[in-house]
């Protein structure tokens, strides 16, 4: 099953739990707990479909793309008039020597090679390095709203 799939299908549970909840006679004491049974089942299902699409957009956040399949986008800045090239947001990318080795460092791209200043430091470690995948950087820290850190869950 897919993470869609799995999303798809909470909701199809939800909706099946609140018309279910919807047919009880609310007259009836029993059927009346039932209904309150299946709006929580509801709610539940909910809100995990809820966890899976966040999960979903992390997970094509912080996945690296490799090269091969796409560069970074680039944008004109200050330079491009004077120097005629583009430029991307600064990005994680796994950069491999000659010798096969692979590490990671953080990089901007200038017309789909690595910017200048970078281009030089990368030089004097091995003229061969090259650019193996990439991900963007995450978003900077931010405590939320009540001051606390952390992953909460909402009810």
């Amino acid at each position: 099953m897919t993470i869609e799939e799995a999303i798809t299908e909470c909701g199809n549970i939800a909706d099946l739990c609140e018309d279910q909840a919807k047919k009880c006679d609310l007259t009836d004491s029993y059927e009346s707990a039932v209904a309150g049974r299946e709006g929580e089942c509801a709610d539940k299902y909910r809100q995990i479909a809820e966890w899976l699409k966040e999960l979903k957009q992390l997970r094509e956040q912080t996945r690296w793309i490799p090269c091969s399949e796409r560069m970074p986008e680039e944008r004109e800045w200050i330079g491009t008039k004077k120097f005629g090239t583009t430029i991307s947001d600064e990005v994680y990318v796994t950069l491999e020597t000659t010798e096969g080795k692979r590490f990671c460092d953080h990089v901007r791209f200038q017309n789909g090679r690595f910017s200048l200043s970078k281009q030089a430091e990368l030089d004097a470690i091995d003229r061969g390095i090259k650019a193996i995948a990439w991900m963007p950087l995450p978003e900077p820290y931010k405590e939320d709203e009540d001051g606390k850190r952390g992953i909460r869950c909402s009810n």
